[in-house]
């Protein structure tokens, strides 16, 4: 399932006369080789004047501008959780850790880039050294050892979230029926 959806975003204190922009956004929902559902979305934002001024993976920014719809709100946080949901490159446990220990990953970070062992820009190698000091790189997984980044780990969508995608996408509703919906 695929949909197209076109959001005006006011972004007061911008240099435009009229600073209403046009957010385009394309969600989808398919299934992987194994039939499991997978999220994805992109989108650009382009300025009053039809300019495009970037796009991708930008989404929670606009969040900040204010005058979001339920729907794109509803967007952005189920593309905070769930974007590429099939290619997470730890387990849930070794992601908490990481994000429980963001500071930590930053200072290795720049630990090796003082000690010229990698690029400063290297998050990964980062995150293995934060995962060796707490004894999560190697975990097990459905009876198997699993090594921090070394595959692509399905994370399921909640059957509640999953429900709400596919009414999003479902062409049959206008985003008034969906903005209702998700009241």
């Amino acid at each position: 399932m695929k949909r197209n959806f076109k959001f005006k975003i006011r972004k007061d204190g911008y240099h435009y006369v009229n600073p209403v922009f046009t957010l385009k956004v394309d969600v989808e929902l398919r299934e992987n080789e194994d039939g499991l559902p997978v999220f994805s979305m992109s989108g650009d934002i382009y300025s009053p004047h039809h300019r495009c001024l970037g796009g991708g993976q930008c989404f929670d920014e606009y969040l900040e501008w204010g005058n979001t719809s339920i729907l794109l709100r509803f967007l952005v946080e189920t593309w905070k959780e769930h974007h590429l949901n099939d290619m997470h490159a730890g387990t849930p446990e070794q992601e908490k850790c990481l994000a429980d220990n963001q500071a930590e990953v930053k200072a290795v970070q720049s630990e090796m880039a003082e000690a010229k062992a990698i690029n400063c820009d290297e998050y990964y190698p980062a995150c293995c050294e934060v995962l060796r000091r707490h004894e999560l790189y190697d975990v097990d997984v459905n009876g198997q050892p699993y090594t921090y980044g070394h595959g692509w780990l399905y994370k399921p969508i909640p059957p509640e979230i999953l429900e709400k995608i596919r009414y999003c996408l479902d062409q049959r509703h206008t985003e008034k029926d969906i903005e209702n919906y998700l009241k």
